[in-house]
């Protein structure tokens, strides 16, 4: 997740594994742009769907601060494995 931050120029401020093949992303101060790419790329790309999000205008221009919740493909779909 640290690496697919920073190829789209984002830092966690904070990330927390909630137990049910989630995480709990928080970046804070961070360009918009930025974090709809990030998004979009780890939807594609790592197969995570946004389940939750908060994006929060901070002021500065185009600036935001973001909590959102991703979760991975079930690791036994339809209880099969």
């Amino acid at each position: 997740m640290q690496e697919s931050l920073a190829q789209h120029g984002l830092k966690a401020t904070r990330l927390n594994g909630t137990g049910d093949n989630s995480v709990q992303v928080q970046l804070d101060k961070v360009p918009f742009g930025s974090v709809a790419s990030w998004l979009q790329d780890v939807r594609q790309q790592q197969r995570l769907k946004v389940i939750d999000t908060r994006i929060v205008y901070v002021g500065a221009t185009a600036m935001v601060n973001v909590t959102a919740t991703l979760q991975g493909p079930a690791a036994n779909p339809g209880g099969r494995g």
